[in-house]
């Protein structure tokens, strides 16, 4: 039950709706053949995990706050996004998987979203 958009003129991605993302391990994420194009992933309350691979080579982004209603996060989810450098996260994430930020070469921190301290 969630959707994706994509305006290329920003670049903004944004994932809507509620329920767990799918896995993309097998078949690529509908959003990868834009990866040229993608500067911001925008996350909405109702997303309940963030699938294995979703957001791997998204080499433009450089930050991504995670929503409050996430639990997990999938292995390789932001595999090599190698401008990514700040990521907020609630505290109810209580799962992040395998390699989920690696060769995120430019991340300088993982911060506990203000709504949570």
């Amino acid at each position: 039950k969630l959707n994706w958009s994509l305006d290329k003129r920003t670049g903004i991605l944004e994932i809507t709706g509620s329920g767990n993302m799918a896995d993309f391990v097998s078949l690529p994420a509908p959003w990868s053949e834009y990866n040229y194009c993608i500067t911001e992933i925008k996350l909405h309350n109702g997303l309940t995990t963030i699938g294995e691979s979703a957001f791997e080579y998204l080499y433009r982004i450089k930050e991504i706050e995670i929503p409050e209603t996430v639990t997990s996060i999938g292995d390789f989810a932001f595999y090599y996004c190698t401008k990514l450098n700040n990521v907020v996260i609630s505290n109810k994430v209580n799962s992040i998987g395998s390699s989920a930020f690696r060769g995120c070469k430019s991340l300088e921190s993982i911060k506990l979203s203000k709504l949570f301290l």
